[in-house]
């Protein structure tokens, strides 16, 4: 009656290449957190800077955190558009 579907081989690869590089995603994403906590923390805690400064660097250091995740993340879409679209 019914015939199974019969995947080709390699869309059963593309789709473990796929799903190894959102893990490796998201082991980069906890990682790059705990960095920018630690980092947040050593600021606020320092006593040699002024305030100020303090604050400088606690902003940079976050538009940089954002800026390693989007790079992360467009590395992981690339994966899709070269493994699964390609």
């Amino acid at each position: 009656m019914f015939t199974a579907i019969e995947v080709p081989e390699n869309m059963n690869k593309n789709g473990a290449i796929v799903t190894s590089s959102l893990i490796l995603f998201f082991i980069a994403l906890i990682a790059n957190i705990a960095t920018l906590i630690k980092i947040t923390i050593f600021y606020l805690k320092s006593n040699g800077s002024t305030d100020i400064e303090n604050q400088k660097r606690i902003k940079k250091n976050i538009k940089l955190f954002f800026q390693t995740v989007l790079q992360d993340f467009l590395y992981f879409v690339d994966n899709i558009f070269t493994f699964e679209m390609g």
